[in-house]
């Protein structure tokens, strides 16, 4: 098969000539329901399933869990220590001024009380996953 092109950008194919040894080669028909010059059909020795790329499990618990303990956690500790340097930031900078150590000291409870929640969180979580799986497993 053969393009030939004009100056004005169109173009035309024309049939009867040879292949050029540029041209990509024509589909293969595998038959089937798509059958034509299309390549559908045809699906032997092809793989279409899709891996799962978390590897967090197969069930949505199992997901959810997964997410919680590998990202949310780890992302919450960074934001802990972060706030803790904050607070001795401001603790240092405050140099006696009564108004910044109060701002210190808000900042340090406020710390404080957010990593007890959360770890707070973990071990209820931990508990209320033990019990379930207990419970689940007494006949």
């Amino acid at each position: 098969m053969m393009i030939l092109s004009s100056g004005a950008g169109v173009s035309a194919v024309r049939a009867d000539l040879p292949n050029d040894p540029q041209d990509p080669p024509p589909a293969q028909d595998g038959g089937g329901p798509t059958a034509g010059n299309d390549g559908g059909g045809n699906t032997q020795g092809v793989n279409t399933s899709i891996p799962n790329p978390f590897n967090f499990g197969n069930s949505l618990p199992e997901f959810i869990k997964a997410v919680v303990e590998k990202v949310l956690l780890p992302l919450a500790g960074v934001v802990a220590v972060i706030a803790f340097i904050w607070s001795g930031f401001l603790f240092v900078t405050a140099q006696g001024d009564p108004t910044k150590l109060e701002t210190a000291k808000r900042a340090l409870l406020y710390t404080v009380i957010g990593t007890a929640i959360l770890l707070g969180a973990v071990v209820l979580t931990n508990v209320i996953t033990g019990t379930i799986d207990s419970l689940r497993s007494t006949p």
